[in-house]
């Protein structure tokens, strides 16, 4: 956010910027455009429903550790300014650039086609984020896909095909281009079989390329982040780099704060946060894999979910009698807290609690000290206060939260006197 708009009201300033950045728009295209001319950088874009932060995130750190490349990163800031102004900040040249681009509603990603000349373009997933603007998942697809008209001749296109919108994508190849395919599918060109996923021991798997087998130790926990790794090393692959330093180099990263991170906190507890999107969609894929998450005991908080469509509370309950037989307790807060409230009794050795009292919660799971807490929520719910709390008080009781600030940026948390 512009410092300018920091220093109002951070509600008005968030409904502001929108508007500040029409105005200055134009002018952070015709530099974005003057430095890719002069500059010629070597651009990756990642696009998908899912995974792409955590992509970028890896990509531009394996890179940057292990070949020691100039890597400007894109990482977070997706929409088509701050695309315009990540290139815009290059002052080498062929510098690479590893972006993090969105598509959220039709037509969006036509800029991309007409100003941005990709090397490599990455899509991760297709699912239900934005159904609402495009109706259905094909006409997602249809649009970010539209990262591949954005690719040079020589250009290459990184799919996940165990994702099946794309590996349809990938078998047809209407636009004859490079193709590298990855996932966990028999015939993906960068192939991963896990050996281990639980919260203690991490995502561990052995990668297939051309024939060579290579073992990987992450930091991460479960599968559902493995489409991003198996991103970033395609791409790896694609740019025509050997793999073994990027191998070396993931065994240190850690998962971006919470995308899936485990915090330890002074009491000797552990956090899993993934409190930052929770598409219906996608936190279904996420409940299917607390079975692989898990080692010992299990906590989940459970906030609000997006894109339910018509489900409501129907949504919630199914998701709490998924996650119910590998838990002890399951805290359901938000948009969660009808249906916890529900559920009460009724998922039998699992304790369902309904609270939107942010303090309650807190003193709920610290009370759980033997027992991995996982918090699971969109941003609205503002779930990162869980661990805010266990490194000092909080004044901010506020359930749910509007603003788009994260809680450690936001002035409200703690508030100085």
């Amino acid at each position: 956010m512009n410092k300018a708009l920091k220093t109002l009201n951070l509600a008005w300033a968030e409904r502001l910027e929108p508007y500040y950045y029409k105005v200055i728009g134009g002018i952070e295209r015709r530099k974005a455009k003057k430095k890719i001319e002069e500059l010629n950088p070597y651009i990756v874009g990642i696009t998908g429903s899912c995974g792409k932060s955590t992509a970028t995130k890896l990509l531009s750190e394996m890179l940057a550790k292990g070949y020691a490349e100039p890597v400007y990163a894109g990482l977070g800031n997706n929409s088509k300014r701050w695309v315009y102004r990540s290139l815009r900040k290059l002052n080498r040249n062929r510098q690479i650039v590893v972006q993090e681009i969105s598509g959220g509603e039709p037509g969006y990603l036509d800029y991309l086609v007409a100003d941005v000349p990709l090397d490599i373009a990455v899509l991760t997933t297709i699912g239900g984020d934005h159904i609402s603007a495009f109706k259905s998942e094909d006409a997602i697809l249809a649009e970010k896909s539209k990262l591949l008209d954005a690719l040079k001749p020589e250009g290459v296109a990184c799919l996940n095909i165990d994702d099946p919108h794309l590996a349809r994508l990938a078998a047809e190849n209407k636009r004859n281009i490079g193709l590298i395919s990855y996932g966990r599918a028999a015939d993906a060109a960068v192939r991963a079989e896990i050996v281990s996923a639980d919260w203690k021991s991490r995502l561990c798997f052995t990668l297939y390329v051309e024939g060579k087998s290579y073992p990987v130790k992450t930091r991460f926990v479960g599968t559902v982040l493995l489409t991003s790794i198996l991103a970033a090393l395609a791409a790896i692959h694609a740019k025509g780099l050997p793999l073994e330093p990027a191998i070396a180099a993931l065994a240190d990263i850690e998962p971006m704060k919470n995308h899936m991170s485990i915090h330890k906190t002074a009491s000797g507890q552990h956090l899993l946060m993934d409190a930052f999107k929770a598409p219906y969609w996608a936190t279904k894929l996420f409940a299917a894999d607390l079975s692989e998450m898990k080692n010992g005991k299990l906590v989940v908080v459970l906030g609000q979910i997006s894109d339910t469509g018509n489900t409501g509370s129907r949504a919630y309950r199914q998701i709490m009698r998924e996650i119910a037989p590998h838990c002890q307790m399951i805290i359901g807060v938000d948009g969660a807290f009808r249906a916890a409230d529900k559920l009460k009794g009724t998922l039998g050795d699992c304790e369902i609690v309904a609270s939107n009292d942010i303090h309650e919660v807190h003193k709920l799971i610290s009370a759980q000290n033997d027992a991995l807490i996982v918090v699971k929520s969109g941003r609205r719910s503002k779930l990162w206060r869980l661990y805010e709390m266990t490194q000092a008080p909080i004044d901010c009781k506020i359930m749910p939260c509007q603003l788009v600030t994260g809680c450690s940026e936001c002035p409200s948390l703690r508030p100085k006197n």
